[in-house]
């Protein structure tokens, strides 16, 4: 087995991994209060990877028997300094130990400002008023600015943007949509263009409906990704090379779990972006 993400492969079948545990927290079991203080838990990090870890983990709330549960600004207040000063000193694979989507946003958002693009010359484009609710929310969790495309249908199949509303000007667009379907939203991404966005549009959609000329579309060199979840199976000759696909399987298979022993999905539904 073999798992590749962003800068790092680990091949299981070749070595067994380490995994050091970094508690920033003031009551965790083993070392709780320890590494509380950002310095003292960088040092440890560091002195685990001299010591053969090969990932960090890092951890903000404990979850021994009894602990006090924490708040997401709390928890990020102690992960995402540390994250912060580990990206720049270490080249080894960081990962967050959660249960909220905000803690997670946080660190992934910033290990993408660390390593590749700043998200502050970015914005959530909402490619019509009916998906603004989604895409405000996104905005919100990631503390980004939200654009709005406005358009005029001239036939069932046709439409027109008439007007991008908000500050687009030299920002990188991530547009938020359910399907792609026949591609009248990577249509629209010239609209931001002329709006003076810069040349390098991402799309966040949840289903992976790619039909028509959909694909070819995706060849348009202002298109740099297109990220979707893994609701619907995505064939082999619908791979493109700029498609990631994003598994939510552990999500779907705790609804699963949840349904069929007749309890609440809640639970679920609220550790999810855009469902608050």
């Amino acid at each position: 087995m073999k798992l590749t993400w962003k800068n790092y492969s680990l091949d299981f079948l070749q070595k067994t991994y380490i995994m050091g545990i970094l508690n920033v927290t003031p009551d965790s079991f083993s070392d709780g209060g320890r590494f509380l203080d950002e310095q003292s838990a960088v040092q440890q990090a560091i002195r685990m990877v001299k010591e053969g870890a090969d990932i960090i983990d890092i951890g903000g709330e404990s979850t021994r028997p009894g602990a006090d549960p924490v708040s997401a600004k709390e928890e990020i207040r102690r992960v995402v300094p540390v994250i912060r000063q580990l990206r720049r000193r270490l080249d080894v694979p960081l990962a967050v130990d959660t249960a909220k989507a905000e803690v997670a946003l946080q660190a992934d958002k910033l290990a993408k400002c660390t390593i590749r693009c700043p998200l502050e010359n970015a914005v959530i484009v909402s490619p019509d008023t009916g998906r603004a609710k989604l895409a405000g929310r996104v905005s919100s969790m990631m503390d980004i600015p939200m654009v709005l495309m406005h358009k005029r249908r001239s036939s069932f199949s046709s439409a027109k943007i008439t007007h991008v509303v908000g500050d687009i000007k030299d920002r990188i667009p991530i547009v938020i949509d359910d399907v792609v379907a026949g591609g009248s939203v990577l249509d629209s991404f010239s609209a931001l263009l002329d709006a003076g966005a810069r040349p390098e549009v991402y799309a966040a959609i949840s289903h992976p409906v790619l039909v028509g000329d959909s694909l070819k579309k995706l060849d348009a060199p202002h298109i740099k990704k297109l990220v979707v979840s893994n609701t619907i199976y995505l064939p082999p000759e619908k791979r493109h090379p700029k498609i990631e696909v994003v598994s939510i399987a552990t999500e779907l298979a705790e609804v699963i779990r949840l349904v069929h022993r007749e309890e609440s999905i809640t639970p679920v539904l609220s550790r999810l972006p855009g469902t608050r």
